[in-house]
């Protein structure tokens, strides 16, 4: 019989491949990334709750980075932050919204996070001129766009995962 932390493992490893495969995608910014990953931390906060997603974002970000060779850069820290904050504040608006808010509007609130938090991490850490701050507004809409993507991503993986997952490890 397998146990949940198989199942929690195959997540974690999904996130981790998805991270590194999006690397591959051509960006038009070299800060900007798709974060399709978080739909899979999205589904692990909630099969298995705040503390499971946490390991999964910062396992995601740790070893994501440790394979496309970003591993202490900057752009690690950004991603460190902005998925922790990220993971929190869905587990936040899951726990006490699920009745109100869809999987695709708790996304949209975990990339409000992660963005806000990226520019504050730069602000803090390297830029300290407030004009860092008029990316907001790009990062908002970012955020909406992305969320609502990882969101609805989201969605057809938990639909996908729950039923293989009764069947392959119960």
């Amino acid at each position: 019989m397998k146990t949940q932390s198989t199942k929690f493992t195959f997540l974690a490893g999904i996130a981790i491949g998805i991270y590194a495969i999006e690397t591959l995608i051509p960006k038009p910014f070299p800060w900007l990334r798709l974060g399709l990953s978080n739909a899979v931390v999205l589904c692990v906060v909630v099969i298995f709750g705040l503390k499971k997603g946490l390991i999964v974002s910062i396992l995601r970000t740790t070893v994501g980075s440790l394979i496309t060779g970003t591993f202490l850069t900057p752009f690690f820290f950004f991603g460190l932050s902005g998925g922790i904050a990220s993971t929190c504040v869905m587990w936040v608006f899951y726990a006490l919204g699920k009745k109100t808010f869809s999987l695709i509007g708790i996304s949209i609130m975990g990339a409000l996070a992660h963005n806000v938090v990226q520019l504050y991490v730069a602000y803090i850490m390297y830029i300290k001129r407030p004009e860092v701050f008029y990316l907001l507004p790009v990062f908002l809409l970012l955020s909406v766009v992305m969320g609502s993507i990882t969101g609805i991503g989201a969605i057809y993986l938990k639909k996908l995962i729950e039923p293989s997952f009764k069947q392959a490890f119960s």
